[in-house]
Formats: C-alpha cells, sequence, structure tokens
C-alpha cells in the first residue's frame, strides 16, 4: 500500500534513526531504526548518495539550500548558500491572517469581520517541505519478516550463530524485497507524476512543466507508533524540482496523488515476486480478493498483531497502570488487547484465580502472550518456508481475460476512472506469481495490458480547440498537452455509456400506466376529507407522477422533507381498486413494489404499505424468473415478484444505488411494461460503486422535488437545512449563531465532545445518533462510551468480544448487527434474521457467546420521548457475534443515511465530504450538532508535529472549506462527465483562456527578440538587456505592448520609441522606466470587435497556426451564442438590446452585438440575469479587457449606477461618512454571543443529566446529595442561560432590522468606496489624524507662513464683526432642535465603541441588558423614520394631487377666451 501525506518537518525520522529500539515480538535490540537512503535523479544532480546525513537533511528539508554549493556542510555559512528556488512561502496563522485583513479594512462591520475571520480560517496553512511517499507491506509479510527475526534472535541468545545467520539472511531477505517494491513505486511515480505546475491554474490554461528528478530520503521502519510490528519505509520527496528551464519549483502534488494506486500496485507486485525469487515464499488472493498474503500465514497468526486502540475500562485502565509500574513501560497494542479481555474475565464468575495478587496475574498475562507469541511465531516461519516450493513456475494467463476482468473491476467502483485506477485493477486481475522480480520489468508489463486495455474504453473527456496544432513549446515530454493534468484524463467502458444512454432515452417516454386529472384531484381530496394535508409540494409530486405517463421519473427529497410519507400515499393511490391506472392489469388495482439499497430503508417503504425488498434479493428472484424452463430454479414466493404492465416500482434512496443495478432493474421493468419511479437524494451519500445515475436521471428526465423540510422543529432549521444542501456557505453563520458549530479542538477532544454530547441525550430518553467519518472512529467512540456507561452502571463490564471492531460488549450496551443472515429467520424463534445496521440492546450474555438481544434501544420500554415502544426479541449465535457484530452507540454516516431521530452528534474533520457533513446535519428533529475539529496537525509524527506545525481554523472556516467540495461529493455518471467536459471545452471561458496564454507566451517571444534587435542596433546596452531579463521584466513589457497592440499600434515601434526618448543610465529598474514610458504616451484602448482582430503578430508559424485556430473558435462560440439568444432572449438582452427584429440584416446585427456580449459574460462566469457586463476586468488583463471594451461598445456606452461616478470626491466622502453614522450607531452584533451561550446552555444540560445519571450507582448519601445539586445547579444555570439567549436573540433581531433599513445607505457607501478607491483618493489608514495632531501640524504650518508674510490692512479690524446673524440662526437652530427628537446617532456617539464581539462567549446579564435597550432605541427610530417617510409621501401625495388640481384648472382656464370672461367690473 502507498500512501501520500504533507510533511513539514524531517525531524522525527532523523529522530527515530537515533533512538533505541527494542522489538517486544522478537527480542531484538538495536540502536534505532536504521539510517536514511539517497534516492533519486535529482539527489544525484544534488551530489546526494549513500545514507542521510541529519544535517544535510535539515539543510536541505527545511532551509532549501543547495548541497552544491562549498558552504552546504558548514551551518555557520549556511545564510550565503543559494537556495533551490524559494526558501518556501511564509504562510500566516488564522490569526495572523484575520489581523492583516482588520489592517486593509479597519472600518469593516461585524458581518465582514466575521467573513474576513472565515478567508483567514481557509488560507491559513503551512509551508511544506516535502510530500511523504509511505511504502507499507501486507500484514502477513510484516509477520514474516518478525518470525524470521525471532528465530534469529532466539539462535543467536542459544549460541547458535550459524542457525542465527541463516535465519538473518531469510529477515534480509524479506527487508530487501521490501526495499525494491519501494523504489520500484518511486520510480514509476517520477516517470508518471513528476511535474510542476506554471501559468495560472485557475481555469482552463494552467500548464505543467517535466519535473521528472526527484530527490527523496527513504527510512526504513519496523514498527508502528504503538510500537507493535509494521513493516514500512517513508519516503520524503524534496518538494523542490528542477524544470526543463532550469528553474526549481514545486512539485504537483496532485499528480502524485492521482498515481498513487498505479505506483503502488507496481511496488506491491515488485515486494511480491522478489520475495517468490529469492526464498521461495509465495502470495496467494485473500478470499475477498482485497489483497494478497504470504502463503503460510493464517489469518490466526496474524491476530498476534494488534493494530486496533480502544478506550478502556476502568477496571483495565487499573490494570493498565500496573503493568506500567511493574515492567517500566507502557503496554503495545497486543497487551493493552490481552490486559482488556482480563479486566472482562476478572467480572465474570465462570473462572477465578483464587489467592492470585495482581501482580502474579500481570505475570501470568504476560507468560502466556509470550507463549502465545513465541509459539505463533515459530509457527509462521516453518510454516511459511514449509509451504515455498523450489523453482516456482511463472503462472501463465490469458492477456484477454486480464484486460476483461480488471476493466470490470475499474467500472464497477467508479463511472469515470483513470488510467493510474486501472494499472491497479490490472495487477489484481494478474496472476499471483508471474517470475517478473525486477521493479522495472514489472512497471513495463503493466503497463503495456494497461494500453492494451485503454483500446476497449472511451476517453470521458473533450478535445480542447486547437489541441491538434499546439506548438511543440505547449507540449510535454510524452507528447501530451501541456494543458491537460498528468494522469487525469477519465474514462469509462462501453457498456457503462450504454446503460446510461438506455436510462436516459427512456425518461422521454409517455405511454405508461397512468390516472388521469380528475381521478388524481379526487384522491387527494380524499385524503384531506382524512385530514391528511400535503403540502403544495408534496401534493404536486403526487399529482404529477400519477398522471404523468411517463415510464422513468424520479423524485428528489432533500432530508426530512416527507419523501416517504409522499411515497406512501402514491403506493395507496396506485393500488386504490377505484384508481385503477389505465393499462394496468383488467379488472384489478395496479401493485407497487419498493426496492433499496439497504435492509433499514426496505423496511421503512414496508413500513408504508409497500411490498419491498433488497435490490440484490429483488434481482436475485427475477433472474430465477427469467430463466429458461428447463433451467429455473424458483422458491416459494417468487412469483409474487413477478413484474407484470401497470406495477410500480420505486427505488428508494436510488442515490445509493449503481448504475449497473440501477440498468439492471430497468431493463427488467421495461420489459413488463412498469413504472419506474427513483427516489432519493443524489446530494446525499452516493453509491459504493459506479454510480451518479439518479443524477443524470434527475436532471435530464422527468424530476419532482420536494422542497419544504418538515423535520425539523425549528423554524429556521428547515430553511438552513435546504441551504447546507445546496453549498450555501453562508449559511453556515446561522448554524454557527444556533451554538450547533463547536470548536472542538483536535480530533481528539471533537470525539469526546460528540461522546458526552450523544451520551447526555442517550441518558435523558432521546433518540441520537454519533456519526463519525470511518469504523475505526466509531469503534473508538464505542469503546469509550461503553466505558462511561459501565461507570454509571448502565450496562454490565462482563462480556463477550465483538469480531468485527475487536471491542467488548456485555448486558445493556448497544450493537450493531453489520452482516444481512437472512438464514437465522426462525432461529430460536427469530422472526427474521438481523439485517446490516440493525441497532439492537443486549438482555443477556450466554456462555458460549451467544446474545439475547431487544430492538428496543433504551429499555424500559421507553423511547425517545414518544411513547412506550415494545422491542422485538432476537437470538445472535455466537458465530455471528464473533464475526459480523459491533458495538453501536457511534456510526458511520452511512449508519444515519435514512434515519430520523430526535439530535446527531457529528464528528466533522478535514476528510469530513459535503455530503456526509449534510447527511449529519439533517438527521435529528430537534437539534444536530458539529463538533468541529478545529486544530489540525500531522497525523503521522513522520510528517511534522503538534507543537510545530498545528493549525487553528474557526468552525465556520472549516466547514466552508468542506462545502468548497461539494460538487466532488456528488457522485457523477460517465454521460454527465463527457457532457460537462464537452461543454467546458467549447465555452468561451476555455477558448479564451487558451488564446490569452498562447498569446501571452508568443508575444514574450516577441518582446525578448524585440530586445534583442534593440541591442543589435544599438538602441539598448547588453548591461540594460541583462538588468531587464534579471528583473523579470519581460512580461510586464509583454503585457503593456500587447495592449499597445490591441490600440492599433506596433509593438516593436513602441518599444523603440520608449528606450530611445531618453537616457537608461542610472535608472534603478529598467523594466519600470520603459513600462512607465510606453503608458504614459500612448492611450492604450483596444480596438477590433471580433477575438480574430486580437491576435498577436508573430513570425513563428506554429503559435501563428494555433493562434488563429483558437481565436476562430472564440469568434465562432460569440456567433453560436447570438444565435441561441435570438431563439430565446435573456432578460439581460432584452434589456438592452430590446426584442429581436424580424429583419434579417437587422437580426444579424442583434445577434452579433448580443452574442458578442454573451461571449465576454461567459468568459468572466458573469451570470447576473438583468446586469449585462458586470464590473471591468483589469487592464492587464489584456484580451478580457479587450472583449470587454467590444461589448462595452455593443451595448452602446452604457453607464450603469452612473449617478455615484458623477460626485466629487467630498460627496462621495459624505456618503461613506454617513453609512459610519448609521453603523456606529446599530444594535450590537451579537452572533458570536448567542453562539457562546447556547453552547453553555447545552454543556450545562449535557452535565445535569450525565450527573443525574450518576445519583443510581451512588451508594453514599452525602455524594449523593452533592450530585443532585450540582445536577439541580446545571439545570437552573441551563435555563437560565437559554433566558439570555431569548434576549440575545432579540437584540439580532433588531439589528436585523436595522440592516434592512440601511441598506441602500450601505450600498451607496460601497459604491462610493470602490470610486474614491478607483481615484487613488480611498482613506488610508495611515493618514489618519487626532485633532490634537492635526492642531500642533496646522500650527507649526501657520507659524512658519507667518513668519514671512507681510502685514496688510485687511488684517487689521476696527470692531468686532456683527455677530447678530449668527446669533439669531443659532438661536432658531436650538429652537428647532428642542422641537426635535433626539437622534440615536448622537446618543450612540456617547457610548463606548463595542468591544469583543467577536469573541464566542456568554456576556454578563447588565451587559445583554444595556444591549436590548440599545437595541429597543434602535427600533423605535427606525418606526419613527418609517412613520415620517410614510407621512412626507401623503403630503408629497396631497401635494402633488392640490398641483395637478391647479394644473387642470389653469388648463381649463387657458382654454377659455378672454371675451367669454365675466367682466369683473361689473
Amino acid at each position: 500500500m502507498l500512501r501520500i501525506a504533507t510533511g513539514y518537518s524531517p525531524d522525527y525520522l532523523l529522530k527515530e534513526v537515533a533512538t533505541g529500539r527494542e522489538n517486544y515480538y522478537t527480542g531484538a535490540v538495536a540502536e534505532g531504526e536504521p539510517p536514511g537512503r539517497w534516492w533519486g535523479a535529482g539527489a544525484e544532480q544534488l551530489g546526494l548518495a549513500g545514507l542521510v546525513d541529519a544535517q544535510d537533511m535539515r539543510a536541505l528539508y527545511e532551509r532549501f539550500l543547495d548541497p552544491r554549493d562549498a558552504g552546504f556542510g558548514d551551518p555557520s555559512r549556511w545564510d550565503s548558500v543559494p537556495t533551490l528556488g524559494h526558501t518556501g512561502r511564509k504562510y500566516l496563522s488564522e490569526d495572523d491572517l484575520y489581523a492583516a485583513a482588520l489592517e486593509r479594512e479597519p472600518d469593516a462591520a461585524a458581518e465582514r469581520r466575521a467573513e474576513l475571520r472565515t478567508e483567514a480560517g481557509k488560507a491559513a496553512r503551512h509551508n511544506v517541505a516535502f510530500l511523504d511517499a509511505t511504502f507499507s507491506v501486507q500484514k502477513s509479510v510484516t509477520l514474516l519478516h518478525t518470525a524470521f527475526e525471532a528465530r534469529e534472535v532466539a539462535a543467536r541468545q542459544a549460541g547458535d550463530e550459524a542457525t542465527a545467520a541463516a535465519w538473518g539472511e531469510f529477515r534480509q531477505a524479506v527487508e530487501d524485497a521490501i526495499w525494491a517494491g519501494n523504489n520500484a513505486a518511486l520510480a514509476y511515480l517520477e516517470d508518471k507524476a513528476g511535474y510542476a505546475r506554471v501559468g495560472h491554474h485557475g481555469g482552463a490554461a494552467g500548464r505543467w512543466v517535466d519535473a521528472h528528478a526527484f530527490t527523496v530520503a527513504s527510512f526504513f521502519q519496523h514498527d508502528s507508533r504503538d510500537r507493535d510490528p509494521q513493516l514500512h519505509i517513508h519516503n520524503a520527496i524534496l518538494n523542490r524540482i528542477q524544470g526543463p528551464d532550469g528553474v526549481w519549483r514545486t512539485l504537483d502534488s496532485r499528480a502524485i496523488h492521482r498515481w498513487r494506486a498505479g505506483a503502488g500496485a507496481v511496488g506491491e507486485r515488485t515486494t511480491e515476486e522478489r520475495l517468490a525469487a529469492t526464498i521461495g515464499t509465495l502470495v496467494a488472493t485473500r478470499r475477498d480478493g482485497k489483497s494478497r498474503e504470504v502463503v503460510g500465514v493464517s489469518a490466526e497468526a496474524m491476530s498476534l498483531v494488534s493494530n486496533r486502540r480502544h478506550a478502556v475500562t476502568a477496571k483495565a485502565a487499573e490494570l493498565i497502570e500496573a503493568f506500567e509500574t511493574r515492567y517500566g513501560r507502557a503496554p503495545n497494542g497486543v497487551e493493552r488487547d490481552r490486559l482488556a479481555q482480563q479486566a472482562t474475565l476478572a467480572t465474570r464468575a465462570a473462572k477465578s484465580h483464587d489467592g492470585e495478587t495482581r501482580g502474579d496475574m500481570l505475570d501470568r498475562v504476560a507468560a502466556r502472550l509470550q507463549s502465545d507469541i513465541a509459539g505463533g511465531l515459530a509457527g509462521i516461519a516453518d510454516t511459511a518456508l514449509a509451504a515455498r516450493r523450489d523453482g516456482v513456475t511463472p503462472q501463465a494467463f490469458n492477456p484477454q481475460a486480464v484486460i476483461e476482468i480488471a476493466l470490470e473491476d475499474v467500472a464497477s467502483r467508479k463511472s469515470g476512472w483513470t488510467r493510474s485506477d486501472l494499472v491497479r485493477a490490472v495487477n489484481a486481475a494478474l496472476p499471483d506469481y508471474l517470475g517478473v522480480p525486477d521493479g522495472g520489468d514489472v512497471a513495463v508489463l503493466l503497463d503495456q495490458i494497461t494500453d492494451h486495455a485503454l483500446v476497449y474504453a472511451i476517453a470521458l473527456e473533450s478535445e480542447r480547440p486547437g489541441s491538434g496544432l499546439l506548438p511543440d513549446e505547449l507540449r510535454v515530454a510524452n507528447g501530451e498537452s501541456a494543458y491537460i493534468a498528468p494522469g487525469g484524463r477519465v474514462y469509462c467502458t462501453p457498456d457503462q455509456v450504454r446503460s446510461e444512454r438506455i436510462l436516459l432515452a427512456a425518461t422521454s417516454a409517455r405511454d405508461g400506466a397512468a390516472l388521469t386529472g380528475a381521478q388524481a384531484e379526487r384522491f387527494l381530496r380524499t385524503l384531506r376529507s382524512e385530514g391528511l394535508e400535503l403540502g403544495v409540494d408534496q401534493a404536486a409530486a403526487v399529482r404529477g407522477i400519477l398522471t404523468s405517463g411517463a415510464r422513468v421519473e424520479t423524485l428528489v427529497g432533500p432530508a426530512g422533507t416527507g419523501k416517504s410519507y409522499v411515497v406512501g400515499n402514491l403506493a395507496r393511490a396506485w393500488t386504490d381498486p377505484d384508481l385503477r391506472p389505465t393499462g394496468g392489469p383488467g379488472g384489478g388495482a395496479g401493485r407497487v413494489f419498493g426496492l433499496a439499497t439497504s435492509q433499514r430503508a426496505t423496511e421503512v417503504l414496508t413500513a408504508e404499505g409497500l411490498t419491498a425488498s433488497n435490490i440484490a434479493r429483488w434481482l436475485t428472484t427475477q433472474d430465477r424468473l427469467a430463466a429458461a424452463p428447463a433451467e429455473r430454479r424458483t422458491v416459494d414466493g417468487d412469483e409474487a415478484w413477478r413484474l407484470r404492465e401497470g406495477d410500480l416500482l420505486v427505488i428508494d434512496e436510488s442515490g445509493m444505488t449503481d448504475t449497473a443495478a440501477l440498468a439492471a432493474i430497468h431493463q427488467r421493468a421495461d420489459e413488463a411494461g412498469a413504472k419506474l419511479l427513483l427516489v432519493g437524494d443524489h446530494r446525499q451519500l452516493a453509491a459504493v460503486g459506479a454510480g451518479g445515475g439518479m443524477d443524470l436521471l434527475a436532471t435530464a428526465g422527468s424530476r419532482y422535488e420536494l422542497t419544504d423540510a418538515r423535520r425539523f422543529s425549528s423554524e429556521w432549521e428547515r430553511d438552513a437545512s435546504l441551504r447546507l444542501r445546496e453549498g450555501d456557505q453562508t449559511v453556515l453563520r446561522a448554524y454557527h449563531q444556533q451554538g450547533r458549530l463547536l470548536d472542538s479542538g483536535t480530533r481528539e477532544d471533537a470525539e469526546t465532545s460528540a461522546a458526552r454530547g450523544w451520551l447526555a441525550d442517550h441518558l435523558a430518553g432521546r433518540r441520537s445518533l454519533l456519526l463519525v467519518d470511518t469504523n475505526e472512529q466509531a469503534a473508538r467512540l464505542s469503546s469509550s462510551i461503553r466505558a462511561e456507561l459501565i461507570r454509571l452502571g448502565r450496562v454490565t463490564e462482563a462480556g463477550v468480544r465483538l469480531g468485527f471492531d475487536g471491542t467488548t460488549a456485555g448486558v445493556g450496551d448497544l450493537v450493531e448487527a453489520r452482516h444481512n443472515a437472512h438464514h437465522l429467520a426462525g432461529f430460536e424463534g427469530n422472526r427474521r434474521g438481523p439485517h446490516n445496521r440493525d441497532l439492537y440492546r443486549i438482555t443477556a450474555v450466554r456462555d458460549d457467546g451467544t446474545l439475547e438481544v431487544t430492538t428496543d434501544t433504551h429499555g424500559g420500554g421507553v423511547d425517545s420521548a414518544h411513547g412506550p415502544t415494545v422491542g422485538a426479541r432476537f437470538v445472535l449465535p455466537a458465530t455471528y457475534v464473533s464475526e459480523h457484530l459491533a458495538l453501536g452507540y457511534a456510526g458511520t454516516t452511512h449508519a444515519g443515511q435514512g434515519a430520523t431521530v430526535d439530535t446527531t452528534h457529528t464528528v466533522v474533520t478535514p476528510m469530513t465530504r459535503a455530503n456526509a457533513l449534510y447527511v449529519g446535519m439533517s438527521r435529528g428533529r430537534v437539534r444536530n450538532t458539529a463538533h468541529v475539529t478545529t486544530r489540525v496537525a500531522p497525523e503521522d509524527p513522520a510528517d511534522g508535529t503538534a507543537a510545530r506545525h498545528e493549525l487553528h481554523r474557526d468552525p465556520v472556516a472549516v466547514l466552508a472549506g468542506i462545502l468548497d467540495t461539494a460538487d466532488q461529493a456528488i457522485d457523477r455518471s460517465a454521460v454527465a462527465i463527457a457532457t460537462e467536459s464537452a461543454e467546458e471545452a467549447g465555452s468561451a471561458r476555455t477558448v479564451v483562456e487558451l488564446l490569452a496564454d498562447a498569446a501571452q507566451l508568443a508575444a514574450t517571444e516577441r518582446t525578448a527578440a524585440s530586445l534583442d534587435r534593440l541591442v543589435h542596433d544599438g538602441t539598448l546596452t547588453t548591461e540594460q538587456r541583462a538588468r531587464i531579463a534579471a528583473e523579470d521584466g519581460t512580461a510586464a513589457l509583454t503585457r503593456v505592448l500587447r495592449r499597445a497592440e490591441l490600440a492599433g499600434l506596433d509593438p516593436h515601434a513602441v518599444l523603440a520609441e520608449a528606450v530611445d526618448r531618453g537616457p537608461l543610465t542610472g535608472a534603478r529598474n529598467v523594466s519600470n522606466v520603459v513600462y512607465s514610458r510606453i503608458r504614459d504616451q500612448h492611450r492604450l484602448d483596444p480596438l477590433g470587435e471580433r477575438w480574430t482582430d486580437w491576435i498577436p503578430q508573430t513570425d513563428n508559424l506554429q503559435w501563428s497556426s494555433y493562434l488563429d485556430r483558437l481565436a476562430v473558435a472564440a469568434d465562432q462560440r460569440a456567433d453560436d451564442l447570438g444565435a441561441a439568444a435570438a431563439v430565446e432572449p435573456p432578460a439581460w438582452a432584452f434589456q438592452a438590446f430590446g426584442d429581436v427584429p424580424t429583419d434579417p440584416m437587422a437580426r444579424q446585427r442583434w445577434c452579433d452585438d448580443v452574442g458578442r456580449v454573451a461571449a465576454y459574460r461567459e468568459v468572466r462566469g458573469h451570470d447576473d440575469p438583468t446586469d449585462a457586463l458586470g464590473p471591468a476586468p483589469k487592464p492587464g488583463q489584456v484580451e478580457e479587457f479587450a472583449a470587454h471594451r467590444a461589448a462595452w461598445r455593443a451595448l452602446g456606452r452604457p453607464e450603469i449606477d452612473r449617478e455615484h461616478l458623477e460626485l466629487s470626491n467630498g460627496q462621495l466622502r459624505i456618503r461613506v461618512r454617513a453609512y459610519d453614522r448609521e453603523l456606529a450607531a446599530a444594535p450590537r452584533y451579537v452572533a458570536n454571543e448567542l453562539a457562546g451561550t447556547r453552547q453553555a446552555a447545552e454543556a450545562q444540560r449535557q452535565d445535569a443529566a450525565v450527573t443525574r445519571a450518576a445519583l443510581d450507582t451512588t451508594p453514599d448519601p452525602t455524594e449523593r446529595n452533592r450530585l443532585a445539586e450540582r445536577a439541580a445547579g446545571a439545570e437552573a444555570m441551563a435555563a437560565l442561560l437559554e433566558q439570555r439567549a431569548t434576549q440575545l436573540q432579540e437584540i439580532d433581531d433588531a439589528r436585523g432590522a436595522w440592516l434592512a433599513h440601511t441598506a441602500q445607505t450601505r450600498v451607496q457607501a460601497e459604491l462610493s468606496k470602490a470610486e474614491l478607491s478607483a481615484r487613488d483618493a480611498a482613506d488610508d489608514p495611515d493618514d489618519r489624524v487626532t485633532a490634537a495632531e492635526w492642531k500642533a501640524a496646522h500650527d507649526a504650518a501657520l507659524s512658519e507662513d507667518e513668519q514671512y508674510r507681510e502685514i496688510t490692512e485687511n488684517d487689521i479690524h476696527d470692531q468686532a464683526p456683527d455677530d447678530r446673524n449668527a446669533f439669531l440662526d443659532e438661536q432658531q437652530n436650538a429652537e428647532t432642535a428642542d422641537s426635535r427628537r433626539d437622534d440615536v446617532r448622537e446618543i450612540a456617539d456617547a457610548r463606548p465603541a463595542p468591544v469583543l464581539e467577536d469573541a464566542v462567549r456568554v456576556p454578563e446579564a447588565a451587559e445583554t441588558t444595556d444591549y436590548l435597550d440599545h437595541a429597543g432605541r434602535i427600533l423605535d427610530e427606525i418606526r419613527y423614520r418609517d412613520t415620517a417617510e410614510d407621512g412626507q409621501e401623503e403630503r408629497a401625495g396631497l401635494a402633488r394631487s392640490h398641483t395637478e388640481q391647479h394644473s387642470e384648472f389653469d388648463d381649463v382656464a387657458d382654454g377659455f377666451d378672454e371675451r367669454e370672461l365675466p367682466d369683473s367690473r361689473w
């Protein structure tokens, strides 16, 4: 196995070499692990060979010093030694990044500060020194080596050196084979994944360059961190590599990860082949097909080495502490297991050791273990050697059969797979022994077979425009495009595509069974009459599915939207005899069958009234029914499952069903004429194998989606869960504010926090789920919870060992079935056999290990808060218990899929996927909590230490990073991958990014040639040319010359003119001087309308042809977008250009203009439905800026939000100041305090629940009283904190009202700030002064001026100025002010500035009251303003009405002839 991890420091690896090592299993003693070895072409180039010197490695891996320099070996000279590229970026911590962001935005509002905190958390990281490629061998190989070493040590201790030497040769042969496999894997990685990235990798134009000279320090290690035998080699691949241009860059780690599977296969095969070639030991494929193990090393023997580490009970902890005291060291894994078993045995009456002291017992356990190990290891050595054969003949194979097996293997795992995946599958499909011991030969063989296999595969990724005309400079050494990620091509099998296309085609059929619209409405009325009111979305889905006549449809049901309820009502309608579907069997009602991948989902369907089965059993039944009569082997009940026309076949949780199964089900349904309904949510957990079928059909076919999340008791969570499902990162603040995202620290701390939360809910009688990433985590947490329940007296310590996870369970424990065992139906009265993921509570443990269990998981007939329940009794035989049962307190998210409980506690780590996060945060009705791992350090100390390399991230930032990968968590079908690739390849964005990159490269080559010409002509000196190269100024000059070219100028002439305009002697930066001269002399406004107008002129024919092809493709895309818009005009096009003209010429002009704008929008990713262009790109983005100007001209140069552009700087500052005043008076930002208060209240509730549970097992009355007081105090505190949270929520609501009220002022301020920044007039914090500083500077300047100014008559006043007008104005203003309402903004000026808004804390009661009072004043002000505005509008309306009346009168009067007016004199 090959594992890739990020490495930060070599300290641990070097320390292990210097630290003494004693092998508990073999008795071997060594000074330390073997020294490291240098490996790789890069190491050879740097002069590194042989064993690794610690000082050299630190110089290279920590400072990236060049070993070829004379000062490399002298630490005192290291500061002057050149480096291999940059010395590592200075990455800042989250807090440092946040502080820097606040310096840039000192006036940021609290909401903006929260965004900055999240951005800082996502950006925090450490500098990567190396990639740790750890090559590990199978446990059987480790045990074989351990057995040989044990025999070697025993012989040496007996004085038999000859025998010891013989066993030593066997041991060394194993080590040599591991080294051979390791080096073969590294060589394969170096060849396939040795690349560095150049260019911009944010889009389609990122490039790769060859970098196939790795520098590696390899360290062989014998033991795991728990000192159990585990042979592995750490390969520290230096994160610096030299490209073909001589530049040192960092490795492309993604390429190494992509090729990990293939390299691992080469390494494993090489090790196995070398073992067979040297000592004749063969390997054989395990029964589960997952790997090959050494023949002669049994599963029982491998159990001697423990790799599990679970929490222990109090009794076991006592024994472990006693062990450490007696033997002076901590027990290793196998010893811990034996001590835990001994603790369990000590509580059982079946066996005792009367009079045995604890020391005697420890000695007895240790002796027995040593005996077992010694005998076991001796047996392994003897059996393995006895099983070997001299002159082993390589096994022949059929290449075509290997190819077919390998293709079927990869196709069953993924819809789209890579070449590396296929290499792994080819290796697995080959025979166990090939007779090819050389690693290079193994790699060649696997590659050759893979090449042949790919002939039968389909590449899913579309060719990009111009790929056939790529210049040589844009290809890597193997001839591939430099724009294609190494190892990133995705393939699938033709059968996969065929199956998906058949499913797609079926979605268009509308000739299936259906109810009439009237029948569907009658059914819905019947439900309403029974008091069963469907939601609008549910009723629409029921109505649509019943009446559509579609053969294949999908019902998408996000978590908690009631999809099972909808399915149940659909089944009721479909089977109603009075509502017989058209096309159904004559005279009878339709039938409904339910299918699901998991047995749990099958039972849900059964509960909703469907005849249900899991998919595997149903397909087996259908195969029996479809067999030829002579071969048919049907069983009782099969015939009832035979499909017929008009049946409805429902697949629940269909997102978890692999495409092959969906295709098989559809085939059966189609043959019978049945309707197929896929129900589920493709944004939740995906299929174990090749999936994406539901997503494909939901996107393309008839689809109904439920939109109201009814499960949750809190209104806010209903909307929030749907936003979380969509990957909306802004919703994370809502979860945080509700106290649902806990900053739990390390992973271990997060697990402890989640376990305590689950335990408190469980003790309080709530149904709760505890969800983690892996089965190992689940076993560890379950074990820790069991230890706590034993302490609380809820379960018995004595029990049986569970083989699935290596834990122990006794009476009262919750256990989970991990295997379907239908054959146990009827066993001792079982009504059915156990199903995978069934949860039971143990009621009795029999002496033979058989368990009696019940489905009542709480005991006492209480299930959650929903009343008494009666559990079903089952008996699980010892054989099932020993293999297929695990503790059930914690589980992976697969255990939670489809469940509905009261509360959920999810341990979130950086490894948690977005769909798993959504599942974990949507199971509980009342509360869903994420216990977030916010402190992350390297898992393996070989890669770094927590002290130096731990990173803290805000919990919101951690979850935001997970949601960034939400799309990657969705299973995609092969057709979807191909479609997405085709759309990406044909988009304007792709072709323009390629064009811009190629134009920059071609123009850079041209600029370099121009500079050389100027040197040749004598315009530029050789020294100045060298300085421009040293300043890396060619790129900047190229950009400005490209702008000049697009403005219609000759770039060479522009450059020559700038160089010749004045002397360059003495310039600190020649490039900058030339650049500034070009900018100052020319107006660089781009001309042209189409991409072909913007092709750089070059004498290189290859570049010219390639650029022409790209430009033509870009123009064609614009034309296509314009034509498409004419058929269905988007809103922005209609607003900007009006209706599509009917005149052909006018229509073509309309299409050209709209296509130009549409192409620009696609390039920029601008999708606003009303704003045609969005913000302009920077002029340095030359081609995009030219496209923007062309689109601008096509739109007639519109001025969006022109108002703020016409304001003076002072007016803009007034707008900014207006919002600043509003912001100063805003209600306090209490989101963090709300989070802290709610989290504290929940912690008090948990403490109360656990404390009350301890009362039952505390015999001492005094202690019971103390615990009762503590529990009552915690409950009272929880209630008090809830009251405070209610007050804080009122403040938060007030701030929300304030935000809405001041939205326009805020937008105007933001636009004004942007405009001031564009004018270089932004408010720089460094320019700010205090009043005292300003007065002092002003007085000093005035004093300096006064020394030289003459006194004039204007300086002399005979009398004081007349202040009467000023006094009257002041008095009038005062009177007006007295009659005016107090301005809360002025009141706010007297309040202290808010502090601690960013802290998650519980505010004091007085603080909260003060915040609440201020929020009330703000709400009063808002109501006053709204009332005043309403009054102003009313008065303005009356004024308008009055004016209109007078206007009408005047109009009438204007119509009279003066002669008709009566004479007023009369």
